[in-house]
């Protein structure tokens, strides 16, 4: 009964590693810089659309909070 289930426990943990490896997808993405008010009008929605890596660049001017 144990071989049987360390040989379960083996096959179960082989179909996992084995659905996992194939399933992971690689992307690749390039920062950005994401200008306000160009891009976004306001800041917090350029920082809100940022993702790691990239830039937020202000233009001069006055902005308020919403």
């Amino acid at each position: 009964m144990r071989k049987l289930k360390g040989l379960l426990m083996s096959i179960l943990f082989l179909v996992c590693t084995v659905t996992l490896g194939f399933n992971i997808q690689l992307a690749k993405s390039e920062p950005t810089t994401r200008v306000v008010p160009d891009d976004y009008e306001k800041i917090q929605w350029a920082v809100g659309n940022a993702s790691d890596g990239d830039s937020v660049f202000v233009r001069a001017g006055t902005y308020y909070r919403p």
